[in-house]
């Protein structure tokens, strides 16, 4: 008996077949790399490393809204001076060096708010937000949030943007009376309430009165650690001059206020926004 090998027809060694390499599609791939960005995208990297991925990845946050919660957690966490980079619309676009362990590379930082779904950015810091629990909202937060506002609103988007202005209304108005978070609660107040998206101009107004009112009163009740009344006689001249609907609200808001806190009213200089 031959004690050798049989060989296949073909005069190749017998034994055992491969097995079938795993088609790579691109589905594959995608999944791929998601699961490394999953690794590398997180809290604890380097902050340089962080500011890349930031810059990167915002152009595919439409197309993979599975990468919005870390990327809107890690945004917020970015140091003031690199968040603030990425947010300045006005800033100059440069490459930057950044090093990351004995290597040193080049890349160029974006302006995220040009690119950016702001929808949906919005959305994920709200829910972000209400998950926390935050008895008061960080300056971080609130420049993430300015950020994600669109220069114009879309008529169609306008239920989901008052939605998520109903999320942070408290916040808001919270942070309109801190010294540190006046000027940012105030360009974002300004920028729902006097949009050109009619119904949601209106609304965020109607559903904001009784907060502002409450607001207001904290001011007054507690002025030492609250903004300067200065700075609200300003902000609210500034919404009152800007329209008729807006100098409509400004006078209803008053009115409340007096009606609901007549001290608070009385010891103030609110009455002479209505001489102007």
């Amino acid at each position: 008996m031959d004690g050798g090998g049989r060989g296949n027809e073909d005069g190749s060694a017998s034994g055992v077949s491969k097995p079938e390499e795993p088609e790579v599609t691109v589905e594959t791939m995608i999944e791929d790399v998601l699961n490394i960005v999953s690794r590398l995208f997180v809290v604890s990297n380097s902050k340089n490393v962080l500011q890349v991925g930031l810059s990167g990845l915002v152009y595919v946050l439409q197309e993979y809204p599975m990468l919005l919660p870390s990327y809107v957690a890690i945004l917020l966490g970015q140091s003031p001076d690199l968040r603030r980079r990425l947010l300045d619309e006005g800033g100059e676009r440069q490459r930057r060096s950044y090093v990351h362990g004995n290597a040193t590379n080049m890349y160029e930082e974006t302006c995220l708010a040009e690119v950016w779904p702001h929808l949906d950015i919005a959305k994920t810091l709200a829910l972000q937000l209400e998950a926390m629990q935050l008895p008061k909202l960080e300056e971080e937060h609130l420049e993430v949030l300015a950020a994600s506002l669109p220069f114009f609103f879309e008529d169609e988007e306008a239920d989901e943007w008052l939605h998520i202005f109903e999320k942070v209304k408290h916040h808001l108005f919270n942070s309109l009376v801190d010294p540190q978070l006046h000027v940012l609660s105030a360009q974002i107040i300004k920028k729902f309430w006097a949009c050109g998206a009619d119904m949601l101009a209106t609304k965020s107004r109607e559903a904001s009165r009784s907060t502002f009112c409450e607001a207001l009163s904290r001011l007054y009740q507690q002025p030492a650690v609250h903004v300067e009344e200065a700075s609200m006689l300003v902000f609210m001249r500034e919404l009152r001059h800007f329209n008729e609907d807006l100098h409509a609200e400004v006078d209803a808001l008053l009115d409340a206020f007096n009606e609901e806190f007549p001290d608070e009213y009385k010891a103030s200089q609110l009455e002479s926004i209505l001489k102007d």
